[in-house]
């Protein structure tokens, strides 16, 4: 297989925001007292609507300020440490050897807004590296629906099977597997928590991504997921 495209998320695949996001609550939660602990996030808040169950949950424990409130804390908190975010190992070096050596086209494919993820790029110096993006305003679903990823298909007038996908989540893996998209799976700490097995193999960072794709995806020394 000759890849001809690669999509790659961005919150918890390019950089680590999945474990700003639990952080941030975390520093709500103590704000009232209250530990948030890693599994109870992973198992009961963050897989559906993190926000208003992360706001329901400490609902349930204390009574709280209005939830607009509460938000705006999260928020400043979240934003203030995403500040200090960095690349995840090896997806600079990977940005930068598909479009160099290897020619193929990069689309980030998120479901964030692109007022959030555009001055991110910018201040990682990685904006010039990025073919196209697919963000919460290209399409009316989020992932787990696979809309995101048959969108950047037809932006980039591809097809599933000369495509790679790059994902932390299941919901992002769920998406791209939907799609018909060979999908490797790049937890970081928080995600590494979560059922990942849907993806075709799962990497340790971007430098495993350029040998898989430049594999033709025969199985190596990554982790097959079974």
């Amino acid at each position: 297989m000759t890849c001809k495209a690669l999509f790659i998320d961005f919150d918890g695949t390019i950089i680590d925001s999945e474990s700003v996001l639990y952080e941030s609550w975390r520093l709500v939660y103590r704000t009232f007292g209250i530990e948030l602990d890693i599994d109870q996030w992973v198992k009961q808040i963050r897989p559906v609507k993190p926000h208003a169950s992360a706001y329901n949950y400490l609902c349930s424990r204390i009574h709280l300020p209005q939830q607009q409130e509460i938000l705006s804390m999260q928020k400043r908190i979240d934003e203030e440490l995403i500040l200090h975010c960095c690349l995840r190992e090896g997806i600079k070096e990977l940005f930068d050897i598909c479009n160099m050596r290897l020619k193929i086209p990069v689309t980030i494919v998120t479901s964030s807004a692109m007022h959030r993820i555009r001055p991110i790029l910018n201040r990682l110096r990685i904006a010039s590296f990025v073919n196209y993006l697919v963000t919460s305003e290209s399409v009316r679903e989020k992932k787990p629906d696979p809309s995101c990823f048959i969108y950047a298909l037809e932006q980039g007038r591809v097809q599933p099977a000369d495509a790679f996908a790059i994902e932390d989540s299941p919901q992002g893996i769920a998406a791209a597997k939907n799609a018909g998209i060979t999908t490797m799976a790049y937890p970081n700490p928080v995600t590494a928590l979560m059922d990942l097995t849907k993806a075709d193999i799962t990497i340790g960072n971007g430098f495993e991504a350029v040998s898989y794709i430049e594999s033709g995806h025969k199985p190596c020394y990554f982790k097959k997921n079974v």
